[in-house]
């Protein structure tokens, strides 16, 4: 790869991924793919420009990305485990990441946003209603009602929060990926002997866990998301990672962590 050329393919894809904030690894390849049928006759030049993989291109593309402070970083999905390209920031704090395109007043907002999510979650939901963060854009930024709205409609399509059929807000795979250092600098990490921390890594991957499982135990800090949760069971066997556990998982199933969480409550 010392014979790379950086091409109109590797520009084009990049700006891209810089529009959309986060692409599935199937439909960047789909893109991928699409970019290196151009006719363009400079290009068709080029040796090997057609059988480059998406990996390949994305590794050039960081080399330069990473002078100037970004990445185009991989990430799985908490709920289906896919695969995400996800472009970001690798040096700027949480405000300054955000702050391009939004006022102070704002940023105040979603720092808030994300304190309500992260830390005041006691059910482990990670959500919060559509009526709570339009009362936090009240009280933080004395937005109205229409200017909350709008808001949190660009904090969607930018990619920092997902919104769910139930009018529920979370943190976005863009969000985790992005500002997980910031978050367990500000938080802490739960753990055994950090019972105070509010951020919890899965323990099948060691990425945050604001979707997925959790032990049987109230007590017990252990999750996973859904698919590291079988992974690992099937290598190591059902009893908790946590040596101070004494739950068999396979005995006493786990329970949801996430918005499915509010829907578990409600059953029982």
């Amino acid at each position: 790869m010392s014979d790379f050329i950086y091409t109109n393919v590797e520009r084009a894809l990049l700006q891209y991924i810089i529009s959309v904030g986060s692409a599935r690894e199937e439909s960047l390849t789909s893109v991928h793919t699409k970019l290196k049928q151009t006719d363009d006759e400079d290009l068709a030049l080029i040796d090997g420009l057609k059988e480059r993989r998406l990996d390949e291109t994305i590794e050039k593309i960081n080399d330069k990305l990473h002078l100037l402070g970004y990445e185009i970083a991989k990430a799985k999905s908490q709920e289906t485990q896919e695969i995400n390209y996800v472009f970001i920031n690798t040096i700027a704090d949480a405000p300054a990441k955000i702050s391009t395109t939004h006022s102070p007043k704002e940023i105040e907002v979603i720092k808030k946003i994300i304190e309500k999510i992260i830390v005041e979650c006691e059910d482990e939901s990670f959500v919060i209603t559509s009526s709570e963060a339009l009362k936090i854009c009240s009280r933080s930024a004395q937005l109205s009602a229409s200017e909350g709205e709008h808001l949190l409609r660009e904090l969607v399509n930018e990619g920092w929060l997902n919104r769910s059929n139930k009018g529920r807000y979370s943190l976005s795979i863009r969000a985790l990926t992005e500002l997980k250092r910031t978050l367990i600098d500000k938080y802490g990490i739960r753990s055994r002997t950090s019972p105070e921390g509010h951020v919890t890594l899965c323990t099948g991957c060691n990425e945050i866990v604001t979707s997925g499982v959790r032990c049987f135990s109230d007590s017990c800090f252990i999750k996973f998301h859904s698919e590291c949760q079988g992974h690992y069971f099937r290598a190591k066997g059902t009893k908790c990672p946590n040596d101070e556990c004494t739950v068999d998982w396979a005995e006493d199933g786990p329970r949801p962590v996430g918005e499915k969480r509010l829907r578990s409550k409600l059953l029982t």
